[in-house]
């Protein structure tokens, strides 16, 4: 697999994972929350309104401290509360005006509806009015919109009852009803942002460089010659050498055109070098380059030669004595198939290895 896929594969699966984790922690609403509730209403009972004159109306401004108990347990519909509120009634017929400060504790139920919650609360206290501690009731019918990520506000009908003492001298209960809006703040909490992970890919471009200009390294014959093909085959006849013979096909080695190794084609010198490296010492090494007939002569000539010339010095980079290689080009004089189109052809754009030994091989090769 080229690097660059493996590169993007890595990438993916670490995007993937991260995702994966973030989807599986569930970010939850404190359970605390804070309640700010503001209303207007009037006395409903008559003695209230009628005796002690608190007939005009009045307001109230409550705050609340609430708490999921069972909220670990996956339950947020149930909340309890402490609250304390002040309210202002009067005047009435008579000028009178008077004030209620009470606490209490309670309960709240608060199912979800989508991005609503209507709720039912209600709770018991201790109110003090005037030089007079009362027992208290507060209950309160309300919705409450979900209008950000902290915040939820709505309309609420609340209802206070503070409980007189029977006998003379004694008004009867108060009463209030009011309705007014109420605001809760629930903080989110968020888990300390992650250091940022960089991932940089870097195209790395691999250069071959060319070794320095040596005896064996000729340059393209300026005209189509076979002496060092003839050469090699006197020196095979009077010597009685043996000749293994590796041809590399395209597109295994070069792109049509081209005399740079390609990735498969580094792959496959793997394979040829390991059968270079078993002749014997003393053995030569024959790098034929060829081409097809799609160019000019000359530029085949000098293309099948750079063909050579690449296999050679990777050969030699990788550990193969230089004096024992010769590099030639054969253009595309010694074709192995005809054709016409440059797919047909393909077979004529090869490299030759011919490996000229007196039949040893070194120890342990084979």
């Amino acid at each position: 697999m080229p690097v660059r896929a493996i590169v993007l594969v890595l990438v993916l699966a670490v995007v993937g994972r991260a995702e994966a984790q973030q989807a599986a922690s569930v970010i939850h609403a404190s359970p605390w929350a804070l309640g700010v509730v503001g209303a207007g209403g009037a006395m409903v009972t008559d003695d209230q309104r009628e005796t002690l004159g608190f007939g005009g109306g009045g307001g109230m401004a409550r705050i609340e401290l609430r708490a999921r108990p069972f909220d670990e347990l996956g339950i947020d519909w149930i909340e309890t509360q402490l609250g304390g509120a002040f309210t202002l009634v009067g005047p009435g017929i008579g000028g009178n005006v008077g004030g209620v400060l009470d606490f209490d504790v309670g309960a709240r139920i608060a199912p979800r509806f989508g991005d609503a919650r209507p709720y039912l609360s209600v709770g018991v206290g201790v109110a003090f009015t005037g030089p007079y501690v009362r027992p208290v009731g507060n209950a309160a019918l309300g919705v409450a919109f979900q209008v950000g990520e902290e915040i939820a506000v709505g309309p609420e009908l609340g209802l206070q009852h503070v409980i007189q003492w029977d006998g003379r001298g004694y008004t009867s209960d108060a009463v209030f009803l009011s309705v007014g809006a109420a605001i809760t703040y629930r903080p989110v909490p968020h888990p300390p942002a992650e250091p940022e992970v960089i991932v940089e890919v870097i195209e790395r471009e691999t250069v071959r460089e060319r070794p320095p200009q040596t005896a064996f390294d000729p340059a393209p014959p300026a005209e189509p010659t076979h002496y060092e093909e003839l050469e090699f085959l006197v020196d095979a006849a009077v010597c009685g050498a043996g000749v293994d013979v590796v041809t590399l096909l395209p597109p295994v080695l070069f792109d049509h055109d081209a005399s740079e190794l390609t990735d498969p084609g580094e792959v496959a010198m793997h394979d040829v070098l390991t059968r270079v490296l078993a002749a014997a010492d003393g053995s030569r090494i024959v790098v034929e380059g060829h081409a097809d007939a799609t160019g000019t002569s000359e530029h085949n000539e000098r293309l099948a030669l750079a063909r050579a010339h690449t296999v050679a010095s990777w050969l030699i980079a990788h550990g193969v004595a230089h004096e024992s290689l010769r590099e030639t080009g054969h253009g595309d004089r010694a074709p192995l198939v005809d054709g016409e189109t440059d797919e047909a052809l393909a077979p004529n754009r090869r490299v030759t290895i011919r490996i000229e030994h007196d039949g040893a091989m070194r120890e342990g090769a084979r």
